[in-house]
């Protein structure tokens, strides 16, 4: 995965990864997020809304 790799650069050039506010991005809050995307996506397929389907894009786009 991405993130694996950019945690490995960072690690290899003594410098850490941050988001785009410049927060320090850490394996536990990558977790949160998915989890928390993960809970979204489901609660948007339980109302007939896929992840990456037609309806979403109209929503999204």
């Amino acid at each position: 995965r991405m993130t694996h790799l950019g945690f490995d650069l960072a690690a290899r050039l003594e410098g850490r990864m941050v988001d785009d506010n410049g927060r320090v991005v850490s394996e536990e809050s990558l977790n949160r997020d998915r989890a928390r995307l993960l809970a979204f996506y489901q609660r948007m397929d339980a109302r007939g809304i896929p992840a990456g389907g037609e309806r979403s894009l109209r929503l999204f786009v």
